[in-house]
């Protein structure tokens, strides 16, 4: 299996700070100029997906906790997570046991071991607005996101939250909620709350370049 693109590694998504959002006012130096209007501030959705979108690579280790009612402990899991724009999304599990989960355009394959399966997203209906969701953010498609979630996006001291919940559509999604938390740019987190009670909490730790 190639490996993604690592040009950009220290690229959105997972990765990239977010630029400061500047306002810069020229003053009129004629006497009868009107006093400058302050700017209104900028979307903080649309700022944050726009500068995901100016990089298109991704690379980030990860530490998932799973919880289910069928678990007497949560399953702890870690490896590593790459994005290349517009729509390859691969989950590298390294431990307790390899496996690698790669998305690409409508393929997804799945390999354990020596053991490879391969299908199409539509095989799975239910799967698509999770894989969609991550997508879309990664790749900065706002328009993408409003079509099939609702936004909303909240600031804090800590940092910033981003939660998508999907809009009410045929088929019930495999999630009710994704919440994707960062600070001073940076995500840092991925929560993902499931139906039948089942939820992951994934903790994100950026690659650095070379």
């Amino acid at each position: 299996m190639s490996r993604p693109r690592t040009a950009e590694r220290s690229g959105r998504g997972f990765l990239v700070p977010i630029l400061a959002l500047t306002a810069l006012f020229t003053a009129d130096l004629t006497a009868t100029a009107a006093p400058a209007v302050p700017a209104a501030p900028a979307d903080p959705i649309a700022a944050l997906l726009a500068e995901f979108a100016r990089h298109p690579h991704a690379h980030a280790s990860f530490t998932e906790q799973t919880y289910s009612r069928v678990l007497t402990h949560p399953l702890t899991t870690t490896g590593e997570l790459y994005f290349d724009a517009p729509d390859r999304l691969e989950k590298k599990t390294l431990t307790p046991a390899p496996e690698d989960l790669l998305v690409e355009g409508e393929n997804v394959t799945v390999t354990r071991g020596t053991h490879s399966r391969s299908f199409q997203i539509g095989d799975i209906p239910r799967l698509r607005p999770l894989l969609e969701g991550l997508r879309a953010t990664l790749a900065g498609d706002l328009a993408g996101l409003t079509a099939r979630f609702a936004l909303s996006f909240e600031p804090s001291d800590a940092g910033w939250l981003l939660t998508l919940r999907p809009l009410p559509g045929e088929l019930q999604p495999l999630f009710q909620r994704m919440q994707i938390g960062g600070r001073d740019g940076r995500v840092q987190s991925l929560q993902i709350e499931r139906d039948r009670g089942e939820n992951s909490l994934m903790k994100i730790t950026s690659a650095e370049p070379p």
